[in-house]
């Protein structure tokens, strides 16, 4: 069976028309496996950021929450039940 053969435009050399398509092919998939994977990097920088602003939110929020906490009386030891937190409630808690 005889192959056909394209030359090369700049080296002359001759290449089999099956090795040529088979570069060709394997160029294409390349380039829309490197867009696949620039664009997969893209959205897991953006869900990364995501995740990062969110945890500096919940940081803040947990700081802020420390320090009220921090603030109030130094009454019942359950300061997280709310009625323990009201230092004038005789109903609930003892003060230590």
């Amino acid at each position: 069976m005889n192959e056909q053969t394209i030359i090369c435009p700049s080296c002359r050399k001759e290449i089999p028309l099956t090795e040529e398509i088979s570069h060709q092919i394997r160029e294409k998939l390349q380039k829309e496996f490197d867009a696949e994977v620039k664009k997969k990097e893209k959205e897991i920088g953006r869900k990364e950021q995501a995740l990062m602003q969110r945890e500096k939110a919940i940081r803040e929020e947990v700081s802020q929450k420390m320090t009220l906490e921090r603030g109030r009386g130094r009454g019942c030891k359950h300061k997280l039940i709310p009625a323990c937190l009201n230092p004038y409630s005789m109903e609930r808690g003892t003060s230590e």
